[in-house]
């Protein structure tokens, strides 16, 4: 135990050792030509919501993939000097889940570079913003599609509109998701998604205008649920016991006391984040595993849950949201597809509706949110990989004023 402590000092470097124990999982499920050549198909094609990486390039593609984007990000965050915390965590660990659908290295580059100079235009530290140029990526697709915006146009230009369009996410995304964080209250953790959300619906209806018709599409890579099965309960497992090994005290009634707060918990006690992370990475694993497949979107929905325990989300908190949304699906006489599974997951970044009125409340925002996911990214068209944290901000605001509402007149007849 005391050579895990001393090993996983800086998180940073616990999220970079974990994903590269992706490798072998990814040498299980393909063989080393196949990835190659699936890295360069997952390289070199449009991307938008929701394209599996895993059904592109292969799911070793898919896998590696991820591994290519742990490395090269952690590498920018430690170039950034950082000071890790709750809110890094969750950037680096979200990067990671979306490279298995959306992100990769050329398309994020642009965005993290136009927070690199919004930040030189503010003339402060990188390491301000570097969260939330990780953040900004959720809007990649756009990138990309710049490469196709015309078939008759030539490669130097399309490279650069490309790389003006990524430049300009990373740079006015920052002030905007400072705008939109104070509508919701941060009763929604994916803010920047609610942000980006607002700035690719006015994108895709300007497109539209002149003619280009960007509409989401659905690619799922199906028969490695087992192999996923065991690579996310591995990493759970491995969680569980880095906190563990730096607190052995812990129980799971510090972890329901400690779903009721949202924060850095990172900072404010590392060990039981550690825990939390593994305690609801099994379940949300489970919880996948059981109603469908662990594909692409849905083991990124793993590792972005587990990613955002850093800033509050716990078993406690986001199963009532998740639950909600199934329990619609239901109503709706939905199956219980890898989308509405996709949702579920997502939808935990309404987890502070849950963790602050209760159970009930996190039930009915599931409801609301399903509701909300599944039609605006028609209006997006897929450019915004983090859907449901644009749904999610509308709902949170909805919401809260209903809450408030219900609680004053609640007030006014003791």
């Amino acid at each position: 135990m005391e050579a895990v402590k001393k090993y996983t000092k800086d998180p940073l470097y616990v999220i970079l050792a974990l994903t590269l124990t992706f490798i072998p999982f990814a040498l299980w499920v393909d063989s080393p030509q196949n990835i190659i050549n699936g890295l360069w198909r997952i390289l070199l094609y449009p991307d938008s919501l929701m394209v599996d990486y895993m059904y592109r390039g292969g799911p070793g593609a898919g896998i590696m993939n991820a591994v290519i984007v742990a490395i090269y990000c952690t590498t920018i965050m430690k170039l950034s000097k950082v000071k890790p915390g709750g809110i890094h965590v969750a950037a680096l660990w979200i990067i990671i889940a979306f490279a298995f659908f959306g992100k990769n290295i050329l398309n994020i580059t642009p965005i993290i570079l136009g927070s690199f100079i919004y930040a030189k235009y503010k003339k402060e530290p990188f390491s301000k913003y570097v969260a939330i140029s990780f953040f900004a990526t959720c809007l990649s697709p756009i990138v990309t599609h710049m490469f196709f915006i015309h078939e008759n146009m030539s490669f130097a230009v399309s490279f650069i509109l490309a790389i003006i369009a990524g430049i300009s996410i990373g740079f006015f995304l920052i002030p905007l998701a400072a705008q939109t964080a104070k509508s919701h209250e941060g009763f929604h953790l994916y803010n920047v998604g609610f942000a980006a959300g607002i700035l690719s619906m006015f994108l895709a209806i300007i497109l539209r205008n002149f003619n280009f018709y960007i509409a989401p599409v659905a690619y799922w890579h199906y028969g490695s649920n087992t192999q996923m099965l065991v690579m996310c309960l591995f990493i759970s497992i491995c969680l569980l016991v880095i906190g563990f090994a730096k607190n052995g005290k812990i129980s799971l009634k510090e972890c329901f006391l400690d779903s009721k707060t949202m924060g850095d918990k990172l900072t404010t006690n590392e060990s039981l984040t550690y825990v939390n992370m593994g305690v609801t990475g099994i379940f949300v694993t489970l919880f996948t595993f059981f109603l469908g497949e662990l594909n692409g979107p849905n083991v990124g929905g793993v590792l972005t849950i587990i990613g955002f325990v850093g800033i509050g989300k716990n078993m406690f908190n986001i199963w009532p949201v998740m639950v909600g949304c199934i329990l619609a699906a239901r109503l709706f006489g939905w199956e219980i597809t890898s989308t509405v599974l996709a949702i579920a997951l997502y939808s935990s970044t309404l987890a502070p509706i849950a963790a602050k009125f209760g159970p009930i409340w996190g039930i009915i925002s599931g409801i609301l949110h399903i509701s909300m996911a599944s039609v605006i990214v028609n209006i997006h068209g897929g450019l915004n990989l983090y859907n449901n944290g644009a749904a999610g901000g509308f709902v949170a605001i909805f919401l809260l004023a209903v809450i408030r509402t219900f609680y004053k007149e609640k007030k006014s007849n003791t």
